[in-house]
């Protein structure tokens, strides 16, 4: 298992990877802010894989997506699992409305 955390109430991503999995990780990064934890690896002793779980700003804030570009311009391999909570907001009139 690898994960980033902030505090135990705020922020904080998990990769877990189950036992059967034939993974060893040769990389990994776990943001200090808890957005995201990276984790490059061999898959079956042969393929390099790239895992990233993410949990995006609720505000526009790009710094995080700066990090992780920063950290994938090194990653060669051409496997990638990319998950998380994006925090999408698709109409913001909508999705930002103050609740009442």
């Amino acid at each position: 298992m690898f994960s980033a955390t902030y505090s135990s109430y705020a922020r904080g991503v998990t990769i877990w990877v189950a036992p059967q999995v034939a993974f060893q990780a040769q990389y990994i990064k776990a943001d200090i802010e808890g957005r995201y934890v990276l984790v490059y690896g061999l898959l079956d002793g042969a393929e390099i894989i790239c895992f990233l779980n993410m949990y995006a700003p609720n505000v526009d804030d790009d710094a995080v997506f700066y990090r992780i570009r920063q950290e994938l311009v090194t990653y060669t391999g051409r496997l990638m699992i990319w998950a998380g909570d994006f925090t999408c907001v698709l109409d913001g009139s909508q999705d930002r409305h103050p609740r009442n």
